[in-house]
């Protein structure tokens, strides 16, 4: 018996079965030979036949915007010199063509012989990945360049990179540091950026674009959405003004009546309407920015003066009231514990060492009545003509003559009257006189 339970056991193992168990159960299943994968070798790809300079140039672009680093080039019956015109097409993918410039590092070509027929061999070394090539954005001109970096900020991105038919010259730095102080409740922070243009020269180009911010996004944007709620508080506080001086002068309280919580900083805030709003840290660039959006959203027409105070870099304000331009600096205001909405004239910066543009800016003379020794107009001070007090009317030179010829006639008739009065009087003789016997 137990020979006969080891041969079945020996001819189930060697029939290349499994036994599986479980108590006093026994079940066989059968193997099942499981196939042996072979390694799968590249798909072979015929060569580009190419004929003159311009298909090898195209076909060398062709590599370049699929991110293929090896290729193979058949040049059957060539137009040409192939080695002259490698040499160039190489040249121009690599240095002149904005798409090779952006992304290719560096570029080589082989020209070959095998059974009589000849070849290029082009080796292609990539900076870029193919994801960034694959991300770049095409745009027509300027304008839209514009456009796409105001977007890019909008949405905190790290970076931009644009594909331009019609490129012109255009200062970056500028357009990205005005939309930013002309969109705080958009834009939180003015980032620092790194430009590149590929190639170096050309009306089609690529414009590459970095951008760095002061903390992640999602903080940002959440020291955004705080900052909301002071934005509309400060418009609410302003628009209870019924003209525009009253509303200019209620957002120079709100903004500045908080100025002894407040701490100076000569250092430019990466977040300036934040760092004035909710830290509460004050710096000219903050207060311009602020002031002037709010001024917008108040209806009050307003801008952001850039310039220099005594040799630094400096922000203001022009405010215009009823169509008439001032000068307002609310840092100045604060520094000078100034209690009301001060109207500065051109005259008064360039006293105290403000240096702009006087050519891009209304000119802002002091006006001739006010005396230089008087202090500057507030809001309410406007420089306006006062009415005059209403005085009695003067009497014209007829008029005079006429009143003095009735005041002589007076006089005349009066003199008349009393002469008349004086001679009806009765004469007044003493008796005693006429009586009086003659002493002889």
């Amino acid at each position: 018996m137990k020979r006969l339970i080891l041969c079945l056991l020996l001819l189930c193992f060697l029939c290349g079965c499994t036994l599986q168990g479980s108590g006093d159960y026994l079940s066989v299943r059968p193997h099942v030979e499981q196939p042996i994968s072979s390694p799968q070798g590249e798909p072979s790809q015929e060569p580009t036949p190419v004929r003159n300079r311009t298909e090898l140039r195209g076909a060398i672009l062709s590599l370049i915007r699929n991110w293929q680093e090896i290729g193979t080039l058949q040049i059957p019956e060539y137009e040409g010199d192939p080695e002259s015109d490698l040499n160039e097409a190489l040249l121009y993918a690599t240095r002149k063509d904005p798409v090779g410039a952006y992304s290719v590092d560096y570029a080589d070509g082989e020209i070959i012989e095998e059974k009589g027929t000849t070849y290029v061999q082009i080796s292609i070394v990539f900076r870029r990945s193919a994801a960034e090539t694959n991300a770049i954005i095409p745009v027509a001109n300027s304008k839209e360049v514009l456009q796409k970096i105001s977007e890019a900020l909008d949405n905190f991105s790290t970076s931009l990179t644009l594909r331009i038919r019609n490129y012109t010259e255009e200062d970056f730095s500028a357009h990205i540091l005005n939309y930013c102080m002309e969109n705080p409740r958009k834009v939180l922070a003015i980032p620092e950026f790194s430009a590149d243009l590929y190639p170096e020269e050309g009306s089609h180009r690529i414009l590459e674009l970095h951008f760095s911010y002061p903390e992640a996004k999602e903080s940002m944007r959440s020291k955004l959405r705080s900052m909301q709620t002071l934005f509309q508080s400060s418009a609410i506080h302003a628009e209870q003004g019924q003209t525009q001086a009253e509303r200019a002068e209620n957002l120079f309280r709100y903004l500045t009546g908080r100025s002894t919580a407040y701490g100076v900083t000569g250092r430019t805030p990466a977040m300036p309407a934040y760092s004035l709003l909710c830290d509460k840290v004050a710096h000219d660039l903050s207060f311009a920015i602020v002031f002037h959006d709010r001024c917008k959203e108040c209806g009050l027409r307003s801008s952001i003066v850039t310039g220099e105070k005594n040799g630094r870099k400096y922000y203001w304000n022009l405010l215009y009231l009823d169509g008439v331009a001032y000068h307002v600096d609310l840092f100045r205001s604060v520094g000078l514990g100034e209690q009301e909405l001060t109207l500065l004239y051109d005259e008064d910066l360039l006293e105290e060492g403000y240096l702009w543009d006087r050519e891009s800016t209304p000119a802002i003379p002091r006006p001739a009545e006010l005396s230089p020794t008087e202090p500057n107009p507030t809001e309410s001070q406007a420089p306006t003509t006062e009415p005059e007090p209403p005085t009695e009317p003067q009497p014209t030179e007829s008029q005079t003559t006429e009143t003095a010829t009735e005041s002589e006639n007076t006089q005349a008739s009066e003199s008349e009257s009393t002469s008349q009065e004086e001679s009806t009087q009765p004469t007044e003789t003493t008796t005693e006189e006429a009586s009086e016997p003659d002493p002889s």
